[in-house]
């Protein structure tokens, strides 16, 4: 099959809308399309009440993406969840999550993170080990709003890298080439 920009674009988007629907749905979120009182501009992000929590599934360039969800978050009063695919060291595409966490002051930015399951299927978002934010907090995904950890949900490096699998597993269906 030969290369089609579009079509390649429309395969990132569904992968993408894929991942943000896999990582809610392991978080146990119900969702909303519309988010309260954002402008049009925004109709592609998804809402959790629960949670006051932005979801954005994003193919474009992070800093773009950034600036526009930082004034989301700002309009809406609420954390987001930008969710990107990219590929991992083993060439499977993975979901990068950056986290942006609002407050009446500023909106504070963390990330890349990775989904991580915990041995119950708790699901986490953990700093990427090879993206340079290792040091940076852990966030729980639950019912309740978006909270910075600085304790880990692990105990060793080994756990770690199993709770990075059983996520890869809950992810697996993003490998497939179609749509």
């Amino acid at each position: 099959m030969s290369f089609n920009p579009k079509r390649e674009r429309r395969l990132a988007e569904h992968r993408t809308l894929s991942a943000t629907l896999t990582l809610a749905k392991l978080a146990g979120w119900s969702l909303d399309k519309h988010a309260p009182l954002l402008p049009k501009e925004f109709h592609d992000y998804l809402y959790v009440p629960e949670t006051e929590l932005l979801l954005v599934p994003s193919v474009g360039p992070f800093g773009k993406v950034k600036a526009k969800v930082t004034q989301a978050t700002r309009e809406a009063r609420a954390d987001a969840l930008i969710v990107m695919l990219g590929r991992n060291g083993n060439g499977l595409i993975q979901p990068y999550v950056s986290v942006a966490l609002w407050s009446a002051t500023r909106t504070r930015w963390f990330g890349p993170h990775l989904p991580w399951l915990y041995v119950d299927g708790e699901p986490w978002l953990l700093p990427d080990p090879h993206g340079g934010a290792d040091d940076e907090p852990c966030v729980r995904l639950s019912s309740r709003p978006l909270r910075p950890a600085t304790t880990r949900p692990y105990a060793s490096a080994a756990e770690r890298y199993v709770g990075f699998a059983r996520a890869d597993a809950a992810f697996a269906s993003l490998q497939q080439e179609t749509l």
